[in-house]
């Protein structure tokens, strides 16, 4: 749990740049950082479980990379479901 305020910080960071992505459809700089912070942390839970323990305790692979990958997954899935949802709604 050493490496949560890492994740968090990850999680900030992907959101505010994915705010930034010209013409996509998202809800505001709130909600990209929430899913941002929400995909960086779960990306890191998971990884911290299911990875061998010497690679889990490195702070490079056990922290940084599972939860920028868990960042962008949740946020690319979020803009792809946002623009689908949207399009419905037309």
């Amino acid at each position: 749990m050493l490496l949560l305020p890492s994740w968090i910080v990850l999680g900030l960071f992907a959101g505010i740049v994915a705010n930034r992505i010209p013409r996509r459809s998202g809800a505001g700089i709130v909600s990209d950082v929430s899913v941002g912070v929400t995909g960086a942390v779960i990306g890191g839970l998971l990884f911290g479980l299911w990875a061998p323990r010497g690679l889990a305790d490195d702070i490079l692979m056990g922290s940084v990379l599972p939860a920028g990958i868990g960042a962008a997954v949740f946020l690319a899935a979020y803009i792809v479901i946002g623009r689908r949802f949207a399009r419905a709604h037309e």
